[in-house]
């Protein structure tokens, strides 16, 4: 059974309002219906709207864009790693801080990126197939208490690197560490 995007948004908005409330505090530190500019929002609403209109235009700038975003991503991963693995692991009280190190480097060197996105053709006598994988538009991304950090550089890497775009919705144990990556 197919899912159309107005299910999706609602399931979306169920997962967050019921993190929300069981951890008994609001996850979005922006003023009302507002963005700070860094990708943090106070309602999953402004959120999604945000995302919906942003891909599009990163499928509209091209491939090559991507690249340059993607590599600019891992840039500024690599260079934050220790950081974001001392506040995941301060943060959530679990794992160690030299695997999270090591986790978010992972991350940034192994998660696929647009350079494994190339068209393909498959041919012989009777046929030709190309390949071309097209973007799916909005993803959200459930962030876990367990890799808060790796998990948004993954994921960040392989949805914008095919041309999608990502609402990320953190575990409130992992909130402050994941806002960090996010930003």
């Amino acid at each position: 059974m197919a899912i159309d995007e107005n299910q999706i948004e609602e399931i979306v908005r169920g997962v967050v309002n019921n993190l929300m409330t069981t951890s008994g505090t609001s996850a979005f530190k922006t003023a009302p219906g507002t963005s700070s500019g860094n990708g943090i929002f106070e309602k999953i609403g402004d959120a999604i709207s945000a995302a919906k209109d942003a891909q599009p235009e990163l499928v509209d700038m091209g491939r090559e864009a991507r690249f340059k975003i993607i590599e600019n991503i891992r840039k500024r991963c690599l260079e934050n790693a220790k950081k974001f693995a001392r506040l995941a692991a301060d943060e959530t009280k679990i794992g160690r801080y030299e695997d999270k190190i090591t986790k978010n480097e992972v991350a940034v060197n192994l998660s696929p990126g647009p350079e494994d996105l190339d068209v393909k053709t498959y041919s012989d006598e009777v046929s030709t197939i190309t390949i071309d994988r097209a973007p799916y538009g909005l993803i959200a991304a459930i962030t876990p208490m367990t890799n808060p950090t790796p998990g948004i550089i993954n994921n960040a890497i392989v949805m914008i690197s095919a041309g999608n775009s990502i609402v990320f919705l953190p575990h409130p144990a992992a909130h402050n560490c994941s806002l960090e990556a996010i930003k």
